[in-house]
């Protein structure tokens, strides 16, 4: 049976709103009992318009809950403005990424067209379809945007939409963040000023106060900032990377005015290579030094830290190229036009970058060498939390081959071994990492997956796997009212 691509587009027709009764077998440790939340983009039709890209898909919140009394599911579409104005029209009528909008307004002429201008964070998605951040006490979802949506854990429900980073002059801030030397958390965001794009890093406190930009850098393309989803971070260091792909936001304007996508406002070039920029945590500003790499289509990082010699390793998941973008629409992914291609461009890779900074250099710029780290990669990689920003040995991620559905790997980054699971019909989509609060190695945990299945679209699975060897500990099958939906990324909050 070959890989199906399609299930990474199903529509969910229907929301679970009541908890429905799960399905537990095996055993599950007590320290992973509590909730496990995912987004997602999951809505792929208003009326008779279809979304054209996943990127698109409207966002849809799932729960499995389990505790010593049992286990349930439930789903709700996240209640943004975006599904209102398209549930409202019974169409799209807002702009995507790859899909463009119907123009309810028609022509509005000049006058309009410099309303819409001066008005065009208004005339953008808030879909926000990519994480979930549970932070005081507080859980949001959160797509690329730098709107956030408060949520009500027991119901999936909106309380408020936050606009903070908005307020903040932010217009997009990476769905992942990490925790500083501090102890607060911090993220990378964009903002667009008078003299052109800007790189902020924004901190959110721990005692729950607005957040603050605590560092600038500027791109090195005037009017373009790199496409930024991911950061990595250390002891000393906070890391990001200017891939030579990047949004050009005049385009971004113009698509605004006219209804269209913004995967044609993005441009690749293969002949830049990639831009290391390090923001030293101790002042919050920029290394001058200029480190550069060769060109990659990069989105997670796996890990970064600093050894004992003071140099820096960075652990990325990338790409050759960006094909796998072009490659998402969703007609190619249900019926693939080159499967064979599409394997390639899928193809993950894990590559690991070392920075020398405990070598005194006299060059303005110092270009590094990527080495790979295993010949069989995975997406959305995930390490012990407790050894983030530490030298680390095991990392955990989605992997799949032409022939199967879909491996859970675990990867020794030292010797290069793997280890997989796999069951026939199962799709996982989503993993996490639980250690056991009284560890006794850095794999003394579980690696909680959510899956779907082949057979049934209102199936879905959750698995429970030992972090040591990846054997099966337990499982929790549950129905939905409609289809169960791909998810991208998500949080567990503890039963305690």
């Amino acid at each position: 049976m070959v890989h199906d691509f399609g299930l990474r587009c199903r529509h969910c027709d229907a929301e679970t709103l009541e908890p429905v009764e799960a399905t537990v077998t095996g055993c599950i440790p007590e320290y992973a009992y509590g909730d496990y939340l995912f987004n997602g983009g999951g809505i792929g039709k208003f009326g008779d318009a279809e979304y054209q890209h996943t990127f698109d898909l409207g966002a849809v919140l799932q729960k499995v809950s389990v505790s010593s009394s049992g286990s349930s599911y439930m789903s709700r579409y996240l209640q943004t403005s975006t599904l209102a104005r398209n549930q409202k029209a019974g169409t799209i009528v807002v702009p995507e990424f790859g899909t463009k909008a119907v123009d309810l307004n028609g022509n509005s002429g000049f006058l309009g067209k410099v309303a819409k201008m001066a008005n065009y964070s208004k005339h953008m998605s808030d879909n926000a379809p990519v994480s979930i951040l549970a932070h005081n006490d507080k859980v949001y979802a959160i797509g690329d945007m730098s709107v956030w949506f408060e949520l009500d854990v027991q119901n999936l429900s909106v309380k408020r939409k936050n606009t903070d980073l908005d307020k903040a002059g932010l217009v997009t801030c990476c769905p992942h963040f990490k925790r500083a030397s501090n102890g607060n958390v911090v993220s990378v965001g964009q903002s667009i000023t008078a003299v052109g794009p800007k790189y902020n890093v924004v901190e959110f406190p721990a005692d729950g106060g607005l957040p603050t930009v605590l560092a600038r850098a500027s791109p090195r393309w005037k009017l373009s900032a790199s496409l930024l989803h991911d950061f990595g971070i250390t002891q000393n260091y906070l890391v990001f990377l200017e891939q030579p792909l990047y949004v050009r936001f005049v385009e971004v304007i113009k698509a605004v005015l006219k209804c269209s996508c913004f995967v044609d406002t993005f441009k690749w070039c293969p002949e830049e290579n990639t831009s290391l920029t390090l923001i030293d945590q101790r002042s919050w500003q920029p290394i001058t030094q200029k480190f550069t790499f060769e060109p990659m289509f990069i989105v997670h990082f796996v890990n970064s830290y600093e050894t004992e010699g003071g140099d820096l390793v960075i652990d990325l998941e990338c790409f050759e190229s960006p094909e796998l973008i072009m490659d998402s629409y969703i007609s190619n992914l249900r019926e693939p036009k080159d499967r064979q291609a599409l394997h390639v461009h899928f193809s993950i890779n894990l590559k690991r970058i070392i920075v020398p900074l405990s070598q005194a250099s006299h060059s303005s710029e110092i270009h590094l060498e990527a080495k790979m780290l295993t010949e069989l990669g995975f997406g959305n990689p995930k390490v012990n939390p407790n050894y983030e920003g530490r030298e680390y040995t095991y990392a955990y991620g989605v992997a799949h081959t032409e022939h199967d559905h879909g491996r859970l790997t675990k990867l020794d980054v030292r010797t290069g071994e793997v280890v997989h699971f796999t069951e026939p019909g199962l799709y996982p989509a989503e993993l996490m990492y639980i250690p056991n609060p009284h560890e006794k190695a850095e794999d003394d945990g579980v690696v909680v997956s959510f899956c779907l299945s082949s057979r049934d679209a209102r199936l879905g699975t959750l698995l429970f796997l030992s972090a040591a060897d990846m054997k099966l500990l337990a499982r929790v099958e549950f129905t939905a009212a409609g289809s169960v939906t791909w998810t991208s990324h998500g949080t567990f909050i503890p039963e305690s």
